[in-house]
């Protein structure tokens, strides 16, 4: 019979315990997803990479495969709600902290943004695990060659993820399908080196042999060949209009579909006139910006909107805080991550408002985003800040200790949720349906932008149409 080895017995009891603990994940999962419950992405997700790891342990090849697969669904899934057009909400998007959406929609989720050759990091995830799976699968000979070339890229995906999981945190946000990726990178990794081990192959042995292996081949035709269809296909590539562009086609005398940029209320949003308000009061769109002061997105939202604004006489903004913080939030647990900055610095902004300053110390507050990030912040460097604005310093220690303003900052975000807001920033506009009411954009800053700009355009078009057709003077 066989010879066992000393490692053995311990081994099958972690591989055949971890085989079970996926099951009950993934049941558990299933059946809570079933029942309507958003918790239960957690389940069958971690049940996935579980059974990954398991499969790992039986087999170093077969592990790289089935962390491959995984890692293939989650980033075909994110780059699926990058290009969908429906507004069911994601699987993945459970509350304002644990969402994939706002990551997936972020400035981090794309390289080269705005120019011609865009192109979303889930469609990179997607191309590069398609072509290791199949690779996996054909490594039937020179597998010492395979595990090699699944060890190089694993070192090379794994500096990525590093790079990749820091947006999590300047985000403030957790992207169960991007943990799941992460994770799988590891199983690859580790899978990699482990049947480097058992062949007895160095990580760096015979490179130049590496070039001309058949698995390299796969996995590079296979990632080329998805990227290259992603951008003919328009999966990738500045997929996005401009607002140019946007106006360009309907001087072509071109519909566009005002829909495909806004998702209509369920409820109603609400104003209660407290908020900082600039533009024209009778003004023909009134926008309404949801933001917390420690959202990276949100930083960059506020660069484009110093810039769109005052070229928009026809807009009016209003502005609504969200912290990302149970702690001033009511709609976030309790025991999420303090963010306790996140909350003083609305209340601080809100007292400068007061004072007439909000928006200045708005700018401020984003700027110095930084700094407030940090553990342990000072919150009399908020102090220095409003003085450097002409605040009144002792006044606005006064406000930020008065329980009505507090109250305030958590109403806010009381109406955001109940227009549906479960990230930041979120954009309402009124002024572009018949109906004249609320509408919420799809992707945040870009359709509201285009949203404004069509309407604005078909308007004006069809006002001029209508004075010039025929007959138009008769009667």
């Amino acid at each position: 019979p066989p010879r066992r080895t000393p490692n053995e017995a311990p081994m099958n009891v972690i591989k055949y315990g971890l085989f079970a603990l996926a099951a009950v994940a993934a049941a558990v999962g299933i059946a809570l997803t079933l029942m309507g419950n958003p918790w239960g992405v957690f389940g069958w997700t971690l049940g996935a990479v579980v059974a990954a790891a398991a499969v790992a342990m039986q087999s170093p090849r077969w592990g790289i495969a089935a962390a491959s697969a995984v890692a293939l669904g989650a980033n075909g899934y994110l780059l699926y709600l990058k290009v969908r057009s429906s507004t069911e909400p994601a699987i993945c998007s459970v509350n304002a902290t644990i969402d994939c959406e706002s990551i997936n929609d972020s400035v981090y989720s794309v390289i080269f943004g705005g120019s011609a050759m865009e192109t979303p990091i889930t469609l990179l995830g997607l191309a590069f695990f398609t072509g290791l799976l199949i690779a996996a699968a054909a490594a039937t000979e020179h597998v010492e060659r395979f595990f090699q070339i699944a060890g190089l890229f694993g070192i090379l995906n794994l500096l990525l993820t590093l790079l990749l999981a820091s947006v999590l945190f300047i985000e403030q946000k957790l992207c169960i399908f991007c943990v799941s990726i992460y994770l799988s990178n590891i199983i690859v990794l580790v899978s990699a080196l482990v049947g480097l081990k058992q062949t007895e192959h160095g990580l760096f042995k015979d490179l130049g042999a590496v070039f001309s292996d058949r698995s390299l081949w796969t996995v590079t035709t296979a990632f080329f060949a998805l990227v290259v269809g992603g951008h003919v296909t328009g999966f990738a590539g500045n997929a996005e209009e401009s607002v140019a562009d946007v106006e360009d086609k309907i001087d072509r005398g071109e519909k566009v579909d005002l829909t495909q940029y806004y998702d209509v209320l369920e409820d109603p949003l609400e104003l209660d006139g407290s908020e900082p308000t600039k533009g024209p009061e009778d003004a023909a769109y009134h926008v309404v910006e949801f933001a917390d002061y420690l959202c990276g997105h949100c930083a960059e939202a506020s660069k484009e909107l110093k810039h769109w604004l005052p070229e928009q006489p026809d807009v009016k903004l209003s502005f609504k805080v969200f912290p990302l913080s149970g702690q001033c939030n009511p709609g976030l647990p309790k025991n999420d991550p303090p963010n306790l900055a996140s909350c003083v610095a609305a209340v601080y902004a809100d007292c400068a408002g007061q004072q007439g300053r909000f928006w200045e110390v708005n700018s401020d507050l984003y700027v110095n985003q930084g700094a407030l990030r940090q553990v342990g912040y000072d919150p009399t460097e908020l102090d220095r800040l409003v003085g450097n604005r002409g605040v009144n310093v002792a006044a606005v220690q006064q406000c930020v200790q008065d329980p009505e303003v507090q109250r305030g900052i958590g109403m806010d975000a009381v109406s955001g949720l109940k227009a549906g807001v479960r990230g930041t920033p979120t954009f309402f506009v009124k002024g572009v349906t018949p109906d004249g009411g609320w509408v919420r954009t799809k992707r945040g800053i870009e359709d509201l932008m285009r949203l404004i700009a069509a309407h604005r355009k078909q308007a004006a078009n069809g006002e001029k149409a209508a004075a010039g057709a025929p007959g138009a003077d008769e009667g």
